[in-house]
């Protein structure tokens, strides 16, 4: 490779940790943080959607456990979608 490719590749590489790194972010907000609940601007806990939070808890910790380590992230996407519309999250 030139120069010019490996220079264009090492810039491109902490822009596209950015843009995923900022796509999380944004997901996050979006559905962890219920701003409708606001209540006070001191109150934390008034506007933080503990159910969106407690199931991507658990599903952090059986992503971590070693009998699911193998499973393709596709599968607890859809696990989350259907717990979420099982017991209307949202």
């Amino acid at each position: 490779m030139s120069f010019y490719v490996e220079a264009v590749f090492y810039g491109l590489r902490p822009a596209s940790t950015a843009l995923i790194a900022a796509a999380g972010f944004s997901v996050v907000w979006m559905d962890l943080i219920d701003t409708s609940r606001l209540i006070d601007a001191g109150d934390w806990i008034g506007f933080i959607n503990w159910h969106s939070l407690v199931l991507a808890i658990f599903i952090f910790f059986i992503m971590r456990h070693r009998l699911f380590k193998n499973l393709h992230p596709v599968i607890f996407i859809a696990f989350s979608a259907l717990i979420g519309i099982l017991f209307q999250f949202g």
